[in-house]
């Protein structure tokens, strides 16, 4: 299994350090991935996460759009893997599962929360405010 699982980073890395350096791009990319996941938050499960997981896709946005900016690259990196392994039908468990196809879905993107993305998205919910408070 860890074998897979390199080589599987390994692509998503190169992937999302690809996207990073083309905003039209990323912005296609977090385009497609909310609509995706607009639809899955229905799901009752899984909500909560899918919340988090579009506040992640709220700050790629603002970053293609060249709004906010003050994220390490390394954050960047892995936020798009994240969005990316989450809206990808190849996983290590396969999503048309129900229920368990979501379980690694969800363990990935709690491991990059915890690696400093969590910190990251409450930085720029905080800067949001700020932008919303300067408009009223």
């Amino acid at each position: 299994m860890a074998p897979r699982w390199e080589t599987i980073k390994a692509a998503y890395e190169r992937k999302a350090k690809a996207l990073l350096k083309d905003d039209g791009a990323l912005r296609k990319m977090v385009q497609g991935a909310r609509a995706w996941l607009e639809k899955q938050k229905k799901i009752p499960l899984i909500q909560g996460t899918v919340e988090e997981m579009i506040g992640v896709i709220d700050l790629l946005t603002a970053y293609a759009d060249g709004k906010y900016r003050q994220v390490p690259k390394r954050m960047l990196v892995a936020m798009v893997i994240g969005i990316l392994y989450v809206v990808s039908p190849v996983n290590l468990i396969p999503d048309w599962i129900p229920v368990i196809g979501w379980l690694d879905d969800i363990a990935i993107f709690a491991i990059i929360m915890d690696m400093g993305v969590s910190a990251e998205l409450k930085k720029f919910r905080a800067w949001e405010k700020t932008q919303e408070d300067s408009c009223s």
